[in-house]
Formats: C-alpha cells, sequence, structure tokens
C-alpha cells in the first residue's frame, strides 16, 4: 500500500486518488457499527420483531384468570351482565387471593 501526503495534512493520496482524512473515523465508525450489527444478527441477538408467541413458550398459555376475563367480556357483549357486574367482578378477579396460613 502506497500512501502519499500531497500539500495539507488533511489530504491525501491513496493508490492515485485523493482522500480526505476527516471522514476517515465517519467510514471506520459506520463500518464497525455495520459488523457489530452482522454479528449480533447472526448470533438471535437482534432480529424481526415477534407478535405472536413462539410454539412451545408458556405465554402461549392463557391463564385461568384470562380465560374467565374473556368469558365476563362475551357476556358483557351479550348483554347478560350489566356493565358495574363485569366491573365488580372483573375487579374480584384480578385481586390477588388472600395467603393460605
Amino acid at each position: 500500500m502506497n500512501a502519499t501526503l500531497i500539500g495539507h495534512m488533511d489530504t491525501f493520496s491513496l493508490f492515485g486518488h485523493h482522500m480526505t482524512v476527516v471522514w476517515w473515523p465517519g467510514l471506520f465508525a459506520l463500518i464497525a457499527v455495520l459488523v457489530l450489527l452482522r454479528v449480533l444478527r447472526r448470533r438471535g441477538r437482534i432480529g424481526p420483531v415477534r407478535f405472536a408467541p413462539r410454539r412451545g413458550d408458556d405465554a402461549a398459555q392463557p391463564t385461568a384468570e384470562d380465560a374467565a376475563l374473556t368469558l365476563l367480556k362475551q357476556r358483557l357483549a351479550k348483554g347478560d351482565i350489566t356493565p358495574e357486574e363485569y366491573l365488580h367482578r372483573s375487579s374480584v378477579l384480578r385481586t390477588d387471593p388472600p395467603a393460605a396460613h
């Protein structure tokens, strides 16, 4: 590699092309970020956003409270219970049960 300084300290010639030294740190930073992103993607640390849980995850199984709240919402939508009943029953479901002695 033949790099010779020409004139000013911020300009040099590399293989016959004049390069400005001022933008080199930015270029190196950009290359470093791209390499880092590629490494993280290969290791599975970054990737596409997953909106649904994967199969086999515990998050895919609804809890008993979730099922009860879904049933309450359906009953409210059908008109089987009033909004006040829905609020009361859903607040009961959402509170923690008393600790057993």
